[in-house]
Order: C-alpha cells, then structure tokens, then sequence
C-alpha cells in the first residue's frame, strides 16, 4: 500500500483518478448519444456514420480532459492532496448507521470519501490495465507489419485488372495493392495509408 501511496499520490494523482471515475458515466452518455444517431441516420452513408463515431470518440476525451482540470483546480483535490478527508473502511460504509444518516445524500458522500481513499487502488488498476492493452497493439502491430513483409507474391494479372476496375467503380483514391500470402488463411485487408489486400 506504500508503495501505491508513493506513486499515486497528489492533486495530480487525485484529478486523474476522479477523471477516470467520473469517464464512466461520461462515455455511457455518449454511447447512448451515438447509439440514437446511429438510429437516426441509418440510411445515410457509412463515411458519415464512421466520422461521427470518431467524433464521439474525441468528445470523450474533451470531456475528460476538462473533468480532470476541473478537478485538479478544485478545493477538494487540494484537500484530498493534503489528506484531509477522513478515511473510510468496507464497515463504515456499507453498515455503520453513522454514516448512513440522510440515507440517499449520505450514501453519496460516504461513497464518495470510500472512492477516494481508494483512487490510488483504481489508477494502479487503470495503469496495469493499459500496459496489458499496449503490449496486445504493440503484437497486433508487429503481425500486421509481419504480413504486410514476408512470404508475399504477385497475383496474376487478370486480378489485377479487376481489382482496378472496382477501384474505378467504387471511386477509390487510395492505391490498393494486392498479393498472395501464405501468412492468412482468408481474403485480407490490412493498411490504411497503404492498404494491402491479401488472398491465401
């Protein structure tokens, strides 16, 4: 515990954990946001759908953002930074009858404090969390940039010619190569700057 306590600790600290607390209510909002205009816009074009998706994307990490500045400039944190705020145990709030007083406000408050004692708990929890993802994109990448180098060669010409003319057909900018990979076992796609289909 001292040594979360040594790591995270501070407004800082403190800001980044409310800010996580609080991005899950923020992105469940959003998702039912993005999930009505989906519905609304179903019959539009996917480039529409998809640039909205990204753009809710970006929403929540402005909300966040703003959360945790927000936070971090508040009173609270400075208390919080200070150890100021009494700590809570599993007793106290979920049994203790002194704490439970005003029922629903009080709940809130004492959850509140509960969540705070613990944040650094949530950041060490956030942060193993993200290294487990980051080294899952780290290999994702290095397989892709696997296929996209070895054992590749030409198609034959005919499929060539057609895949230029769906190209045309379809008004595709982007230049796609296409090649034979005895890497995949199915027709795929990889690249977005430089996409490269592949066919077994």
């Amino acid at each position: 515990m001292n040594l979360f306590d040594s790591i995270f600790s501070g407004n800082i600290a403190q800001a980044l954990g409310w800010a996580l607390v609080h991005s899950i209510w923020q992105i469940a909002v959003v998702s039912l946001l993005l999930a009505a205009v989906m519905v609304v816009l179903h019959d539009k074009s996917a480039r529409l759908r998809y640039l909205i998706a990204i753009g809710s994307l970006g929403l929540i990490l402005l909300i966040s953002a703003i959360t945790f500045f927000s936070v971090l400039q508040s009173p609270r944190a400075t208390a919080v930074g200070n150890h100021e705020i009494s700590q809570l145990t599993y007793t106290q709030l979920f049994f203790d009858t002194t704490y439970q007083h005003g029922f629903f406000t009080s709940w809130i408050d004492n959850i509140s404090s509960f969540i705070e004692q613990n944040l650094n708990l949530f950041l060490a929890a956030w942060f193993v969390g993200v290294g487990i993802l980051s080294v899952r994109l780290t290999g994702g990448i290095a397989y892709i940039m696997r296929l996209r180098s070895r054992r590749l060669k030409p198609v034959a010409a005919n499929l060539n010619a057609k895949l230029l003319k769906l190209s045309e057909r379809f008004q595709l900018k982007k230049k796609i190569q296409l090649f034979e990979s005895a890497l995949v076992t199915v027709p795929t796609v990889v690249g977005y700057l430089k996409p490269y289909i592949l066919v077994p």
